[in-house]
């Protein structure tokens, strides 16, 4: 089950996520685009963090966020050149 409160194209916005969500059902491929896709979604993050670093609180949950990403996709995504399958925890 996945929730989301995000209005608009979820999968094209969060190429991790559609990663993982792809490899759940058996694809393994890169996503069409992908370069592109992460491109347009660290500028998203940099977007974010320019809007809201006046706000003291801000800089901390942008490092928190990408923090926790990155612990969820190592268990979920081989790690570059790994060529190991994604764990299943």
């Amino acid at each position: 089950f996945f929730a989301t409160s995000l209005l608009g194209p979820f999968l094209i916005l969060n190429p991790s996520f559609t990663k993982i969500l792809f490899k759940t059902i058996g694809f393994g491929g890169p996503l069409p685009f992908e370069e592109e896709l992460f491109r347009a979604e660290a500028l998203r993050l940099e977007d974010f963090a320019a809007t809201f670093i006046k706000k003291k609180k801000a800089p901390a949950f942008i490092d928190s966020y990408l923090k926790r990403e990155k612990e969820i996709l190592k268990n979920v995504l081989p790690q570059e050149g790994d060529g190991s399958p994604p764990s299943k925890k």
